[in-house]
């Protein structure tokens, strides 16, 4: 529950100032695997993200913060 937390809060957080990319919040949380995430969760949860990314909204999939900002 809490790498969708996290990851729901870095790709979509409307009280961030450019919330991440996938991508970008993918690398956030894999680089906290052994120290706030059990790894080998983190890495199934990395798969599935992966392979998922074509039903996530539109804001997580641009992939920098220039793409989520054009009109």
């Amino acid at each position: 529950m809490t790498l969708a937390q996290t990851f729901d809060h870095l790709t979509t957080d409307p009280m961030a100032s450019s919330p991440l990319s996938i991508d970008e919040a993918i690398d956030q949380i894999s680089g906290q695997a052994r120290t706030t995430f059990d790894p080998t969760l983190t890495n199934l949860f990395v798969q599935v993200i992966n392979e998922c990314k074509h039903s996530l909204p539109p804001m997580a999939i641009a992939s920098t913060t220039a793409e989520r900002r054009k009109p």
